[in-house]
């Protein structure tokens, strides 16, 4: 219903392996949504940091930037998270 708030959760993972650094999540809020808030999941022992990068104003569109810092090892996974509402 207009209003409403949905959370989406990426989750990501190194399938890969080896381990990877210098990563970037990215997503799009998506039609018939206003930006709302992002945050960082719980993350991996080898991430050394999450942040939010880019991101829309409150109430706008547009992309969603996580940036990660240290390495994801062969198989490790974590998870990060945007609210929107959903426009009338």
């Amino acid at each position: 219903l207009p209003n409403d708030i949905l959370e989406y959760t990426i989750t990501y993972t190194n399938t890969s392996a080896g381990p990877v650094s210098a990563i970037v999540v990215t997503d799009a809020t998506p039609a018939f949504t206003l930006y709302q808030s992002a945050a960082c999941g719980a993350l991996p022992g080898s991430i050394t940091g999450c942040s939010v990068t880019t991101q829309p104003a409150v109430n706008g569109t547009g992309s969603v930037v996580w940036t990660l810092t240290g390495t994801l090892l062969s198989g490790g996974s974590g998870s990060v998270s945007y609210q929107v509402r959903l426009s009338n």
